[in-house]
Parts: structure tokens; sequence; C-alpha cells
């Protein structure tokens, strides 16, 4: 038996029934990936809905806890300790400074001669001043003197103990100070570096 013979559709009719076989075939399958597309894109516009969502309510949430009365209150006491840990450095550099400038202080109080009267002594801090012949620098502190001496002689005498002060950079004592013979009103500017 031949192929031919079995053959009840003629070959016009077997292309045109393989086409639309075909057809079907190929529109069946763009048909499932396009159910496929759509059902993906539901998907993902569900996902990114369902995400919105969440985010929103994540944020209401967070607003609603910042809101809490413990929180806020957590919040204040939280500035609270970052201003006092800043006053607490503060305080801390302040007597850590006054130990020192009391050091200075006394040992100029110490070499005061007998002729002479302090009426004021000021302090000020200075920046970083470099001693002759040493490579670092250190801070320092200028020391403003006032004051009547009995005589010129207690002048000197005056002036030559605070040079002899360990870490004096300077001593500006002016010549007014040594005009009058008695009586003389003085002012010096000490400057000594801290240790």
């Amino acid at each position: 038996m031949n192929r031919s013979e079995l053959n009840l559709i003629g070959v016009a009719d077997a292309k045109r029934l393989r086409l639309s076989i075909y057809l079907v075939l190929i529109s069946r399958i763009l048909l499932g990936i396009a159910v496929l597309a759509v059902i993906m894109a539901v998907e993902l516009f569900a996902t990114w809905q369902n995400l919105r969502v969440f985010v929103s309510a994540q944020q209401e949430q967070q607003e609603l806890f910042e809101q809490r009365p413990e929180v806020v209150a957590a919040k204040e006491f939280e500035g609270s300790l970052s201003g006092t840990k800043t006053l607490v450095q503060k305080g801390n550099a302040f007597f850590e400074n006054a130990i020192v400038w009391h050091e200075l202080v006394q040992r100029v109080f110490e070499v005061i001669p007998s002729g002479i009267t302090l009426e004021s002594i000021s302090f000020a801090r200075q920046p970083e001043i470099q001693k002759k012949g040493e490579a670092k620098s250190k801070p320092a502190i200028q020391i403003l003197l006032s004051g009547v001496a009995s005589d010129r002689g207690s002048v000197r005498d005056f002036e030559l103990a605070l040079k002899e002060l360990p870490d004096v950079l300077e001593l500006q004592s002016p010549t007014q100070n040594i005009i009058p013979r008695a009586d003389i009103p003085f002012r010096m500017t000490l400057l000594i570096s801290i240790p």
C-alpha cells in the first residue's frame, strides 16, 4: 500500500490543514505567553502596592512610636546627657587649668619682695608658643601684674625674681616702672609656658 493511496485529502488541502494546525498551535502558544505576561504584571502590580502599603504602615508606626511619651522623654534625656558630657569636659579642662594656674600664681607670690604691694593680677591663656631652644611649642599663660613698689630696688628685685621662675618665656616691664624714686606704680607682663 502506497502512502498516496491512503491519503484521502488532496495535497493542497493537506498543506492548508497543516498550515492551520501550525497557526492554531502558534496562536495558542502566544495566547499562553500573553496570559502568563498578564498574570505576572498583575502579580508585580499587587506586590508593588503591598510594598507601598507596608512602607507607609512602617512610617506611620515609626511616627507613632516617636510620639510615645517614654520615647520623647528618652530623647530629651539623651540630649541632656550630651549637654552634661560637654559641661563635664569643660569643667575638667577648667579644673586642670585652675590647678596649673594656681601653682603659677603661688610661685609668683612666693617671689614678691618686701617692698612690693600687688594691687591686681589677671590671667589670659595664650596660644601655643615655642620656647627658645625647644623644638616643640607649648601653651602659655600671660600674667598681668600691677601694684606699687616702695623704691626702684624693689621693682628691680621683683623683675629678677620673676625672670628666675621656671618656664618663664618673657617678662615685659616698661621703663616707667623705675622713673620715680619712691612709691612707684608698676605694671609687668609675664609670659609663662604651662607645663
